[in-house]
């Protein structure tokens, strides 16, 4: 390489990294002007889904930490993923709406019944009781803090048995040795082994109503622990 070459090589070096200098100076000086919460202030935050069962206390919490953060410069997914830690979220959307307004858009999980102390979805996720909050019409659902899916799934069929023939379960319990126990609405107490539960609980649905017709009373307790058979308990 001969000293012209090596002299223009050198130049055109020393010029890109200007430019590169000059790129970087740019893009912070246009970051720190676009990040001036004075200029592009957010005045408004738009809940565009009322909160059913999350407190006004708790979504602020979580707003209160991008307190002096400008239109541009907040971080929406930042924003997104804290929102994701209030259990009782479903799925969050947010925008900007220019020129100082955020948009949010909440959807809750729905509580589908009880989960021992707390509540569980139609999905099988599991978050706690919001306070205050008047569920008792749902559903109880118990057993091992592990088998809330299979607990949930039996409701779910032996709810198809039952509603079938006008009935339905206010408790449902999974025992610690897999037996099964049911209260239903009108107070009836049902036991059931692990063996074809469904099978027992369909033998029995189909002849509830004669029993009741014969005794004209409701049962206080049925057995359903026989391979063809039930035992069944009046209240005295």
């Amino acid at each position: 390489m001969d000293k012209t070459s090596n002299t223009s090589w050198r130049q055109t070096l020393q010029l890109s990294v200007l430019i590169g200098i000059a790129v970087i100076l740019s893009a912070r000086a246009l970051w720190l002007f676009l990040s001036d919460p004075i200029r592009f202030p957010i005045h408004t935050i738009r809940f565009d889904s009322p909160s059913q069962h999350i407190s006004r206390y708790r979504l602020q919490t979580v707003l209160q930490a991008y307190s002096g953060q400008s239109f541009f410069s907040i971080s929406l997914n930042r924003l997104r993923k804290d929102f994701y830690q209030i259990p009782r979220i479903q799925s969050v959307v947010i925008e900007r709406e220019w020129p100082d307004t955020l948009v949010i858009h909440l959807e809750e999980k729905v509580p589908f019944a009880h989960w021992n102390q707390m509540l569980i979805d139609t999905n099988g996720d599991i978050f706690p009781v919001e306070e205050n909050e008047q569920l008792q019409q749902l559903p109880r659902l118990q057993g091992p803090e592990e088998k809330a899916h299979n607990v949930l799934y039996t409701y779910k069929t032996l709810h198809k048995i039952l509603s079938d023939y006008g009935l339905s379960a206010s408790i449902v319990h999974l025992r610690a040795n897999e037996a099964w126990e049911l209260t239903l609405r009108d107070g009836v107490h049902i036991r059931l082994d692990r063996e074809q539960i469904k099978d027992k609980l369909l033998r029995f649905s189909k002849v509830y109503a004669s029993l009741q017709s014969e005794k004209k009373a409701v049962p206080k307790s049925v057995d359903l622990r026989y391979p063809r058979g039930m035992a069944v308990e009046w209240n005295s």
